[in-house]
């Protein structure tokens, strides 16, 4: 009798359980090249895609390979899902346009020209994935979730975006459109290539820029974490600032690897709060007719390379460390410090403006030009290695220096005259 009992409550329950679950319906555009999304007749079948309790709806809108669809959103609508294909643009045309996606892979695009176009930062509630191949053109959205933009993939970014509770991966290409900003509230993960074009992008947290990944053309870049640069980070086509905001230090931001900036174009990175140091671990490239500033101290690590190729560095002591690499030729502002047996090759017309301080054993080498030095010269039995170079102090000159004279022959030196 118990167990008859037991069978008929499972049944109900189960029974009720049927009865609960909501009904998935596979909703697709059929509305032509341009309708509202509030419109039945615009879907098969011909019902709006907005989730209720007893209906969820996973769309699709494909345009085909040679048409285009727009479709106008006027209210808030929840869904499963959206795919995209072809040339599909999504316009949100009111304040309370939005849309909520309930499965974690929210939109995602295949299209070769998907936009979405909000008007008073509408919201899109979900994740956003774009594929190999395709392009997704995002204009005034607040994306409350992660933007995922794949190897192959393209991402064009106008007016303002901003992220919300959400990550942004990615490993294709990314346009940041002219007077457009760009920022996401959590990781900004940078495998692919990141192009600003007099905008503005970054992270509320941490912008990693890994091996592969590139950040270049001008405008600002804003960190309010830390930066972790071990991709390539360069300006182009005008000056491009990265701001390091609050506690931007961990320590202190260090350059792990490639900091430059292209030729006629500069690249400054300034702390907007304390950062007193900056580590290069890296490389430096310093390019004519612009340069690299750093509001702060430089530091030249072991291992690490500073390339002068006509430019100007700035920072307010920068400092050569042992087996460091640094030469070239161009112009430097700031304190010079070469450390115990450390080298500073400079090959070709260099000014200094600031004072120079050669370590014991340290050796500044300096060939085909001349180097002004404006500030003093302190030099604590270093070595200063000359060949055909005038070296003019216009300051005191402090302590013991070696001076070796070098004449050239041909491709060979006859080495030291003392």
């Amino acid at each position: 009798m118990f167990a008859k009992a037991l069978t008929s409550i499972t049944t109900i329950l189960l029974f009720s359980a049927c009865q609960l679950q909501a009904d998935v319906i596979n909703s697709r555009w059929v509305g032509g090249e341009w309708g509202e999304w509030e419109n039945a007749d615009n879907w098969e079948p011909p019902i709006i895609p907005h989730n209720t309790t007893t209906e969820i709806f996973n769309v699709t809108v494909d345009a085909g390979v040679n048409e285009e669809i727009s479709i106008s959103i006027l209210e808030h609508h929840p869904i499963n899902w959206l795919n995209c294909y072809g040339a599909v643009d999504l316009e949100m045309w009111t304040d309370w346009a939005t849309i909520t996606f309930q499965d974690p892979n929210g939109l995602i695009n295949y299209g070769s020209d998907t936009g979405i176009d909000g008007d008073c930062h509408n919201e899109i509630n979900g994740n956003i994935k774009n594929t190999k191949g395709a392009q997704l053109n995002l204009t005034n959205l607040e994306i409350e979730g992660s933007l995922i933009n794949p190897e192959g993939g393209k991402m064009v970014v106008s007016g303002v975006i901003d992220t919300d509770n959400g990550d942004l991966l990615n490993s294709g290409l990314m346009l940041i459109a002219p007077n457009s900003e760009f920022y996401v509230e959590k990781h900004f993960y940078n495998s692919g290539k990141v192009r600003i074009y007099s905008g503005a992008c970054g992270s509320d947290e941490e912008l990693e820029n890994n091996i592969s990944g590139v950040i270049e053309g001008s405008g600002f870049l804003r960190i309010d974490t830390f930066l972790i640069n071990k991709g390539k980070i360069y300006s182009d086509n005008g000056p491009l600032i990265i701001g390091l905001f609050e506690e931007a230090v961990l320590p202190n931001f260090s350059n792990k690897g490639f900091l430059g900036n292209k030729p006629v174009s500069s690249l400054s990175i300034k702390s907007l709060e304390t950062i007193e140091t900056i580590n290069n671990f890296g490389t430096i490239e310093v390019n004519a007719g612009g340069g690299v500033a750093f509001d702060c101290n430089l530091v030249n690590e072991p291992n690490a390379v500073i390339k002068f190729l006509g430019g100007t560095l700035a920072a307010k002591t920068i400092t050569q460390k042992a087996d460091a690499t640094l030469n070239g030729f161009g112009g430097i502002t700031g304190d010079v410090v070469i450390e115990p047996n450390a080298v500073m090759e400079l090959i070709g017309p260099t000014n200094i403006v600031g004072n120079l301080t050669i370590g014991e054993g340290a050796t500044l080498d300096l060939s085909n030009g001349t180097v002004l030095v404006t500030g003093d010269l302190t030099c604590n039995n270093g070595i200063i290695q000359i060949m055909n170079v005038d070296i003019i102090i216009l300051g005191k000159t402090y302590g013991f220096c070696r001076r070796d004279f070098i004449d050239v022959v041909g491709p060979t030196a006859n080495g030291p005259n003392e």
